[in-house]
């Protein structure tokens, strides 16, 4: 079972005006949120070692590039009603990868209520920041947790259609916080009547940690370049 994650496809994706809107969460409150005990920032022994702990079974296979777009799964329950998914980047300082993104799925048999089992949800996790009712294709409710408040995508779609007039410039400024906000520490829950899904996700320390791992790889090609050089003859 494997699960495709595209930043890219999160930003470009339309979507309706949110239907509630609520102060945000500070980083501290964030850093509590967690699923199954798994938060990001863990190494992946760390991770698979709890889930094997609640019963998950599978392997995930080994890291061949610097940060994951698609995972592959571990499963638990009849028939793996229950999948986690581990998004794994490289770390400078050790080989057992750090996790940045952890998505759990919960797959229901027979319809639940929306309503209800988002009420479970905020029980544990409290009030969203914002939370999206779909209007088109099937019904859902996806709730997010967040560090502030940023104005929806569609009205900062909307005014950048308009080429930043100055009533946009809020806009242009909250559409950069945005994508800051989406790379930072955030949940987000999505809750459908036969799929439950749960999201934690912080790309901040991504970024900085893969590009230790690729100034390392290019200081380390860089020596055997210059050990090459020294034993060269020049013909001139």
């Amino acid at each position: 079972m494997k699960f495709r994650f595209a930043v890219a496809l999160m930003l470009l994706a339309a979507s309706p005006s949110f239907a509630e809107e609520n102060p945000g969460y500070t980083k501290q409150q964030l850093s509590a949120f967690a699923v199954l005990g798994l938060k990001p920032g863990m190494t992946e022994s760390q991770a698979v070692k709890i889930l094997k702990e609640n019963g998950y079974t599978g392997k995930l296979p080994a890291l061949t590039q610097d940060f994951e777009e698609e995972t592959t799964g571990l499963v638990k329950g009849k028939d793996d009603s229950e999948r986690v998914f581990l998004f794994r980047y490289r770390q400078a300082s050790s080989s057992d990868p750090l996790i940045y993104r952890i998505v759990f799925e919960q797959h229901f048999s027979s319809p639940q209520s929306i309503e209800f089992l988002s009420g479970k949800i905020m029980e544990k996790y409290g009030t969203p920041t914002e939370i999206y009712n779909s209007n088109s294709g099937p019904d859902r409710r996806t709730m997010y947790w967040r560090t502030e408040y940023v104005m929806s995508r569609t009205k900062i779609e909307e005014c950048r259609r308009k080429s930043f007039e100055l009533n946009c410039k809020q806009a242009k400024k909250n559409g950069a916080n945005f994508v800051e906000l989406l790379e930072g520490l955030n949940f987000e829950a999505t809750v459908w009547n036969k799929k439950l899904e749960l999201v934690i996700n912080d790309q901040s320390s991504m970024k900085e940690e893969v590009k230790k791992v690729q100034d390392m790889r290019e200081n380390k090609k860089e020596e055997e370049n210059k050990k090459n050089s020294e034993k060269t003859k020049l013909g001139f």
